[in-house]
């Protein structure tokens, strides 16, 4: 599928029509957070941009907040999940425990943010191999070790996916997550556990404990961001700041948009995937029935 600038301005209009109440339900909120939209520029003259017309159709059917055509005629989940869920893909961005690439798009978007910091300059040990924890080598507090390129400080960077349909996790009184409220609260969490686990053991080396949050529109948290903008910052004074030609596109000129956009891109389409999966078992089971 192309796309083109008309897809924003359909967007745009949506908005515009749609007027508050819209804005009052949390998916729009969370594609209003920073790179949540930054895939709608994506090209597929790159080939880290291309995916097929259906998986396209459903990332911005994901980002209009509007059903999913391919789950018009899913009567029930392969879990046995029913309601308006199914038809706008809710159901499977996380919650469904039989279909779920919440591994998939984890590991996905720690990846982006590894390669990332290598780009930049940073060395990048892998979380699973690093040994941290004295006493506990089983744990792994970190989805990465990045060590500065000038001042050798060592960022445990620990990543989260936070999905804001999940009403369950909602705090009390609230009807839906803020802007960034989803991210935020997962971010929280990490850093409590970590809190406990620090005060339970010893580190072998001093860390400095990033946990980001993004959600599954592929916006940005508020750390997200702010670690993003550390990379960001590191490569330029460390002049790594630069994008291959086979990454270069005229939407993606800079180190700093390219990575925006594929972080996003990244995200978003497995949250696509993930419906688009779990429709096609649904169909499946209703039809062995």
């Amino acid at each position: 599928m192309t796309r083109r600038p008309g897809v924003l301005n359909a967007y745009h209009w949506l908005i515009y029509q749609f007027g508050v109440k819209y804005w009052s339900s949390p998916l729009p909120l969370s594609c209003s957070l920073p790179g949540s939209g930054h895939w709608l520029h994506a090209l597929p003259t790159v080939h880290l941009f291309r995916v097929s017309s259906d998986i396209y159709r459903a990332m911005l059917c994901i980002r209009l907040d509007a059903p999913v055509p391919a789950a018009e005629h899913v009567k029930a989940c392969e879990c046995g999940m029913t309601g308006p869920s199914l038809q706008y893909g809710y159901h499977w961005y996380s919650q469904c425990h039989k279909v779920t690439y919440n591994t998939v798009r984890h590991n996905a978007a720690c990846g982006c943010y590894r390669d990332m910091c290598k780009k930049a300059g940073f060395h990048v040990q892998e979380g699973e191999t690093a040994h941290w924890v004295i006493g506990a080598p089983d744990l792994r507090p970190y989805d990465g070790i990045a060590t500065h390129p000038q001042t050798g400080e060592r960022l445990g960077f620990d990543l989260v996916v936070a999905d804001p349909t999940r009403h369950g996790r909602l705090p009390t009184g609230s009807q839906y997550f803020k802007r960034g409220q989803a991210a935020a609260l997962a971010v929280h969490r990490k850093k409590c556990a970590y809190g406990r686990l620090v005060r339970t053991y010893q580190l072998r080396h001093a860390v400095d404990y990033k946990p980001i949050g993004i959600e599954v529109t592929g916006g940005l948290g508020k750390k997200a961001a702010e670690f993003f903008n550390d990379i960001v910052k590191a490569a330029q004074q460390a002049k790594t700041a630069t994008i291959s030609p086979s990454e270069w596109s005229w939407s993606a000129q800079s180190f700093s948009s390219f990575w925006m956009m594929w972080i996003s891109f990244t995200v978003a389409k497995i949250t696509a995937l993930a419906v688009h999966h779990g429709v096609r078992r649904a169909l499946a089971a209703h039809a062995e029935l």
